[in-house]
């Protein structure tokens, strides 16, 4: 995010699909605020954004460091 509250697509890798949607629930979030219609559904679906990207951070630094202590990273199960 930056000092304006606006998420920027700085991970890294070049192209994240989740800060892209994040950026895209972005822009649906002010539409949505100037329309008048369910700002609180659209913002419970940010948040399910946010924590798929949590998520994803949380098992590429498990990868990372068990690559880094020698042993064979464990695959995750897919979410169905």
């Amino acid at each position: 995010m930056n000092n304006r509250g606006c998420v920027v697509a700085e991970s890294g890798k070049k192209n994240d699909p989740i800060a892209k949607r994040l950026i895209a629930q972005q822009a649906k979030l002010a539409e949505a605020a100037k329309s008048g219609t369910d700002v609180q559904a659209v913002m419970i679906e940010t948040l399910g954004l946010i924590a798929e990207g949590v998520a994803k951070s949380n098992r590429d630094i498990h990868a990372m460091r068990q690559k880094k202590a020698g042993k064979k990273a464990v695959a995750a199960k897919p979410k169905v």
